[in-house]
């Protein structure tokens, strides 16, 4: 396949038609929609010429569920014929490898470790040094410019 057959395109997600999927239960688009919001789409939607949607049905779900208007795609041309559209949303599923149980473990362990640093790194830049708050400025240079008095009775 070359460049010309793929490109990215901002489309209006309304604009997205769905058609005939073969996965019917989307299964915790929340959860995926929480993930969108946080980091942003990881993985473009991929629709055809016409605008059919080939892959990317739960992240299609959870960007309508956050109220997006526009979503950037990848438009793909040599995806229009029934066989090849068929294929393609086969083996956006099938062909993920999912992590094994030791490699969930391990990225369990350091996401902890990454964690427990961030929320050392933001407890140290939120205390006081020194007497001094560390998100100030320090102590004024000079003082403001005094305002004449103004008499009232």
């Amino acid at each position: 396949m070359s460049d010309s057959d793929q490109f990215r395109v901002d489309w209006a997600v309304e604009a997205i038609t769905v058609g005939t999927r073969h996965r019917h239960d989307l299964g915790d688009i929340d959860a995926l929609a929480e993930s969108i919001n946080q980091v942003g789409l990881l993985q473009p939607i991929t629709i055809n010429r016409d605008g059919v949607l080939i892959c990317g049905a739960r992240r299609l779900a959870a960007i309508k569920k956050l109220g997006w208007r526009h979503v950037n795609v990848w438009m793909r041309m040599g995806l229009s014929d029934t066989l090849s559209a068929l294929m393609a949303e086969r083996d956006d599923v099938v062909l993920q490898k999912q992590y094994s149980r030791v490699e969930l473990a391990d990225m369990y362990t350091k996401l902890k470790e990454e964690i427990a640093a961030d929320n050392a790194r933001r407890k140290q830049a939120s205390q006081f040094v020194d007497g001094q708050n560390p998100l100030s400025d320090g102590d004024a240079d000079s003082a403001p410019p005094s305002s004449p008095r103004s008499d009232s009775r």
